[in-house]
């Protein structure tokens, strides 16, 4: 219980304020439900009961492991006597470690020691599959379509252009006036100041 309640004190904090204490909630029992279901795929047809909430703060983990792939956690390495000490590490490579080796390789030796290993995979899993969700939506959607500037401020502005002898101005509104969308008007109308600039050339 201790281990459980550390790993959701150093992780859930910052999966609650990034979903709220609703969404919170929601990922919570839906990591949970999750983790029974990989509990109950891994283990088979058994009797023994499964009691316990690291499933679904396994969930947490995964969650973690996909929305803060920068952060880092503190982490105690205590080699009595030779080195104590506290360092900062990646919080990817503490929870991929996690799920490798306390989790995946058991299961893959067979190990039976009374741990669900399923429910901590599945729960792990249904995270990464939530925070896939939650980052997807949260990425800006596509920048509104500002609209083309009206062609007739560019043929007024090209036309200030040319009383100014600035050619080159001049064409420049001339090709935006072109390219906002215009009708037959307006391409008559640049057509006629490219003949007054070619006038004017000549």
């Amino acid at each position: 219980v201790a281990g459980n309640m550390l790993f959701l004190w150093i992780y859930g904090d910052n999966i609650e304020h990034r979903l709220g204490r609703l969404g919170y909630l929601a990922f919570w029992l839906g990591s949970g439900v999750a983790a029974t279901l990989g509990y109950s795929l891994l283990a088979g047809a058994t009797d023994v009961p499964m009691i316990g909430a690291s499933g679904a703060i396994s969930g947490v983990l995964g969650a973690y492991f996909l929305l803060f792939p920068r952060n880092k956690v503190r982490l105690l390495i205590a080699l009595f006597p030779i080195y104590v000490n506290v360092v900062l590490v990646p919080a990817r490579l503490v929870l991929g470690a996690y799920l490798l080796l306390d989790n995946l390789i058991p299961v893959l030796l067979g190990t039976q020691n009374g741990v669900a290993y399923g429910a901590h995979i599945g729960g792990f899993l249904a995270g990464l599959v939530g925070a896939a969700w939650v980052r997807r939506r949260e990425l800006p959607g596509p920048a509104p379509v500002q609209p083309a500037p009206r062609a007739s401020a560019h043929l007024n502005a090209a036309v200030a252009m040319l009383e100014r002898g600035q050619v080159a101005s001049a064409y420049h509104h001339l090709h935006q006036a072109l390219a906002s969308g215009p009708d037959a008007e307006t391409e008559a109308r640049v057509r006629e100041l490219l003949g007054r600039i070619n006038l004017r050339r000549r």
